[in-house]
């Protein structure tokens, strides 16, 4: 496969990122809504400090509904071509560096959350693109089943409970 436009990191490329992720999308229908603004597709993943609820925070929309299709559809990529872009934060298909997870903690905050709460990937994710850095790739190939969630209370998000970025 070769990387279409630029490299997955800014880091020296024998260094990647923290973590890689290949977000589920939904098959695209007639009615489905390209975002207004992909913000994230323009530059190369890189470490990056990403606020909760913060400006670069509404980068997730991308991977809201079909967006992130639309967007694999526009970039007209060829048979094993493949693009990787910036993050803000996601809830599927992760794959960490398990080195660099555990050197942020990993999911050691466990014991503070209450059990009614939502988000522990979130705060791991922050914490990973802040030290690390992280890609999104392109074609995802991964498709969501629309099924319903789970998780039935979200009032409490991980990173209002715990520090997201102990480490300064």
């Amino acid at each position: 496969m070769r990387a279409a436009s630029w490299s997955t990191s800014r880091q020296d490329p024998s260094q990647p990122s923290g973590l890689t992720n290949v977000t589920l999308v939904p098959r695209l229908g007639p009615n489905d809504s390209m975002p207004r603004r992909a913000t994230g597709l323009r530059s190369p993943p890189h470490p990056e400090r990403i606020e909760p609820r913060g400006e670069e925070w509404t980068r997730a929309s991308v991977h809201a509904a079909a967006n992130l299709m639309h967007i694999q559809n526009r970039l007209d990529l060829r048979p094993g071509e493949w693009r990787a872009y910036r993050l803000s934060w996601l809830g599927a298909c992760v794959l960490f560096d398990r080195a660099k997870l555990r050197a942020v903690g990993g999911y050691d905050f466990w014991p503070e959350v209450p059990v009614e709460h939502s988000g522990e990937d979130v705060l791991v994710e922050l914490r990973m693109l802040d030290r690390y850095g992280g890609a999104g790739i392109l074609p995802s190939g991964a498709y969501h089943l629309e099924t319903p969630t789970t998780v039935e209370s979200r009032d409490t998000e991980c990173f209002d409970v715990v520090e997201p970025f102990p480490f300064g």
